[in-house]
């Protein structure tokens, strides 16, 4: 199973994406359309009803010195560029799947090119919209353990189309940012340069574009409208210090990169590159890797109860629910139970319980592809939902789109409520069959949405899996340092 919140919050005016509502857009409808930022004019291209802007430099080239330093405001430029295709990808740190499957994984990084010079944004829009429609924004930012990523395997022409069907226009927006140690590099060095979670500050702090937003909602596979995964435990910057020393041993900054342990090695979600506070076991073997990897400052009483929620019977592991089947190897299925939980469900369940007090909170459950072979509905094997556009994963092409979760988050946007707003026609969305109540704090039953095999199914049920276990994982993660 694979949980998301939807902990939907109305953000407050954002200090980004000026050009978007600018009076610089033209009150004709070109062929090209062009826009006028502070610091050179571009040119994007119209597809049918909706007008791109692709690779729009958000700050200088990450290049000499200021590789792995803060994003800076981007150069003037003069004349009119082209912003018809996207700018490159960070350099991505390769994945190192583990040949244990019966089957190939193929897991897509990146689309067309890599280059440390990354710091792009990319926008679409209705080719009708002005300035004065007002429009909300979603601004999408990609996951993959800040190891690798690429906006451009995003591409959004679908999803906008849909939110103009729907008569509820968005605007959406997606960008590039560093990765792996370009963007997470970690020591006391780092600290003392003052240049720590440049990845983050590459999303969160780009100076090129100011803003006047009414409201924008972030949306992200690791991070906004979370698609999967929610706040998570972080260490202390200096414990990368190991990982930095890598770097410096090996000539060439990729072959460093790729030299440290990535998501699907031993270490597994405790990444080597990941934001910071600025084989078969026993069960002593199985209690030593989660405190060595996960829980340094877990008490042995602590450890013996983890043990406890998460049994080495394959029954009670993950995937949830298949009984035996998929048992790679004695303790595969009960690894799987307790890193998803500690990385992604125990945060979810600690984040929605906290939101829900003082915000509107919606949360869903994706299950479909539960039945995928040793995987279940794997983490972001949602994504294709959202953008309407089954090519984009190669676990989409056989799959029905329904258009639910893409709906779900243009309704959001356009009413802060994810479900189908009144006086829709029920023959235009799914969602009109469902009435998808709010996840509610202190309650002793928290509703979410389902998403079902075979789509458009969907249904209701209770944020109530794993109580105990959760509660004890988001215990001892408060009590680290």
């Amino acid at each position: 199973m694979v949980y998301k919140a939807l902990t939907w919050l109305a953000l407050t005016t954002l200090q980004q994406f000026r050009f978007i509502t600018s009076d610089s857009l033209p009150d004709s409808l070109p062929e090209s359309p062009t826009i006028a930022l502070p610091y050179g004019n571009l040119q994007g291209s119209t597809l049918g009803d909706v007008s791109s802007f692709l690779g729009i430099p958000y700050a200088q080239p990450p290049l000499g010195d200021l590789r792995f330093a803060p994003p800076q405001p981007p150069l003037l430029f003069k004349g009119v560029a082209q912003a018809t295709e996207f700018g490159p990808a960070c350099p991505q740190q390769i994945p190192k799947l583990p040949n244990v499957l019966p089957f190939n994984v193929s897991v897509p990084v990146f689309k067309d090119s890599m280059s440390e010079d990354c710091l792009f944004i990319n926008v679409y829009k209705p080719a009708s919209a002005r300035a004065q429609d007002k429009l909300p924004v979603v601004f999408w930012i990609f996951g993959g353990a800040f190891e690798f990523g690429d906006a451009a395997l995003y591409p959004a022409t679908a999803f906008v189309k849909r939110s103009m069907e729907l008569g509820e226009p968005v605007i959406f927006v997606s960008h590039n940012y560093r990765v792996n140690a370009f963007g997470f590099l970690a020591s006391q060095e780092v600290v003392d340069a003052g240049h720590t979670n440049i990845g983050l500050r590459d999303r969160h702090n780009q100076p090129a574009l100011y803003a006047n937003l009414i409201l924008c909602c972030r949306w992200g596979t690791k991070l906004g409208f979370l698609e999967s995964g929610t706040p998570a435990v972080l260490q202390p910057y200096t414990e990368g210090g190991p990982y930095y020393d890598v770097l410096v041993e090996h000539a060439g900054i990729m072959a460093g990169v790729n030299a440290t342990p990535n998501a699907d090695s031993y270490r597994s979600m405790n990444l080597a590159w990941q934001p910071r506070l600025d084989a078969d076991m026993t069960d002593a073997q199985f209690l030593k890797y989660v405190r060595s990897t996960y829980m340094p400052a877990a008490t042995s009483s602590d450890l013996q109860k983890v043990s406890k929620s998460y049994p080495s019977d394959p029954g009670e592991g993950s995937p949830f629910g298949t009984g035996d089947l998929y048992a790679l190897t004695p303790q595969y299925k009960r690894i799987a139970a307790f890193t998803g939980d500690w990385e992604f469900v125990a945060p979810h369940r600690f984040w929605v319980e906290h939101m829900s007090r003082t915000q509107d909170t919606w949360a869903y459950l994706f299950n479909r592809m539960k039945s995928t072979p040793f995987l279940g509905a794997v983490h972001s094997s949602d994504v294709t939902e959202f953008f309407g556009d089954r090519n984009n994963f190669p676990s989409g092409t056989d799959r029905c789109i329904d258009f639910a979760a893409t709906d779900a988050i243009i309704n959001f946007a356009n009413h802060l409520n994810p479900n189908a707003p009144a006086g829709l026609p029920s023959n235009v969305s799914f969602l009109s069959k469902v009435s998808w109540d709010k996840w509610s704090e202190g309650t002793t039953s928290h509703p979410f949405l389902l998403f079902l095999d075979p789509a458009p199914s969907l249904g209701l049920s209770y944020d109530m899996y794993r109580a105990d276990a959760l509660a004890l994982l988001n215990r001892i993660a408060l009590k680290m340092p």
